[in-house]
């Protein structure tokens, strides 16, 4: 198989690699061993939610903290992109989503509050339609959850939420409410995606709305989990929206997670529209290598048919540790494609498992162009871009930085390969 830019890996990051070379007017495939995280993640795209990383008051506007970053950290994914690509970045993605139909919200550069599935508050950058209202612009907040649904609990989250509220100064009052479905439910346990695809159903969806205008006034944000739709999610929150005359916030759930599915979906949809080739459930057993460039790379299929791929450039986003793109060792660690070398201590420091850990912070070292580098700060492969996880030099937990990175090193790489080496 030949074409312009192989993207490895289809997770966040890849995704946008793909989607960036390919507008580009590139010939991309798309090789994975899975489908990625998204339909895991909350759907949320967070830039830089707390720096210093130990900080306790999470950041409001993100500019200053970023210069520091980029002044104090220049390996850091953020500080080897700049300011000027994390704001086409951003542009791009939010002009992306848009033309999709599945628009997103907000701003790199001020974060905005958001519950979590047990009622913590968090910051994030930008969130898609069903998540649009600030939570802080509202003094009346009505949470509610389906009895059927077995990983969601109102009235936890509506307790914690308040003392979250408290903690915030936020002028909040915070009720909960159970709701049925209304359906004899026997053989499981039904999940957010289970209940998604029910309120679909005119009759199911407008039985909940009548149990919530009984108890709900005008105004008030109505808290519901990311049960609002899969397919037909304008449907389904419009319905709740002009029949309760109030707003509504999905908010993440346990996996799977309906706003990552809708993102996934949505972005996988576009790069078939521009004939983007995907290979699923692909592992690569070899890479041919030669005067400091990748010629090609041999991929074999889970029936063990074996597929040669060949391009001019190529995008390593496997998702680092956590992705299985980088194995980990008692000692050390190891890159599973290229075998490129990790940097960082990958060692966990027990003293304090919460403190800022190093391991954190291990990956692939890049030049600016992203290309790998070794410890001497040589190019390693001149038509290889790294993107996401894989990268060395930040902490995407203690940072809240995870999609952001993946956005920002997506575009980037995918750019840079279209470009050329």
């Amino acid at each position: 198989m030949q074409c312009d830019v192989l993207v490895i890996g289809a997770g966040f990051s890849g995704l946008m690699a793909a989607v960036t070379a390919a507008d580009r007017n590139k010939k991309v495939a798309v090789i994975a061993e899975g489908k990625g995280n998204l339909y895991a993640a909350a759907g949320f795209i967070d830039f830089l939610g707390y720096y210093p990383r130990l900080a306790r008051e999470p950041l409001k506007k993100t500019t200053r903290a970023l210069q520091e970053l980029i002044t104090g950290e220049p390996e850091h994914p953020y500080a080897i992109a700049g300011e000027k690509t994390i704001r086409e970045a951003f542009a791009y993605f939010s002009n992306l989503m848009a033309a999709i139909g599945y628009p997103y919200y907000g701003s790199w550069e001020q974060n905005r509050l958001l519950p979590t599935a047990v009622g913590a508050i968090a910051p994030t950058a930008m969130v898609p339609r069903t998540a649009k209202p600030h939570l802080e612009n509202y003094p009346k907040v009505l949470v509610a959850g389906f009895q059927e649904q077995g990983d969601f609990f109102p009235f936890l989250v509506a307790e914690n939420l308040q003392e979250q509220c408290r903690q915030f100064n936020l002028p909040t009052e915070i009720e909960a409410k159970w709701l049925e479905l209304g359906i004899n439910i026997t053989t499981k346990e039904i999940n957010s995606f289970d209940v998604a695809l029910m309120l679909e159903n005119k009759e199911i969806r407008e039985r909940a709305i009548a149990q919530l205008k009984k108890v709900i006034k005008p105004g008030t944000l109505l808290v519901i989990p990311s049960v609002l739709g899969v397919y037909r999610w304008p449907e389904v929150l419009s319905s709740f929206e002009e029949t309760l005359d109030c707003p509504v916030m999905e908010i993440p759930t346990l996996p799977p997670s309906v706003m990552g599915f809708r993102l996934a979906e949505g972005l996988l949809a576009y790069l078939q529209r521009k004939h983007v080739e995907f290979y699923w459930n692909c592992e690569i057993k070899k890479v041919d290598t030669a005067s400091g460039e990748c010629r090609g790379v041999t991929a074999v299929a889970v029936n063990g048919r074996e597929i040669y791929f060949r391009a001019r450039n190529y995008i390593l986003a496997t998702g680092g540790v956590l992705g299985g793109g980088i194995k980990v060792g008692v000692t050390d660690a190891e890159e599973r494609v290229f075998n490129l070398p990790v940097h960082g201590d990958i060692r966990v420091h027990d003293e304090d498992f919460f403190a800022n850990q190093p391991y954190a912070y291990a990956g692939l070292r890049v030049t600016p162009r992203l290309q790998p580098k070794d410890q001497q700060d040589r190019v390693l492969y001149r038509n290889v871009f790294i993107a996401g996880r894989n990268l060395y030099g930040y902490d995407p937990f203690a940072e809240k930085s995870g999609n952001g990175v993946a956005l920002v090193t997506g575009y980037l790489a995918g750019a840079l390969a279209a470009r050329g080496s």
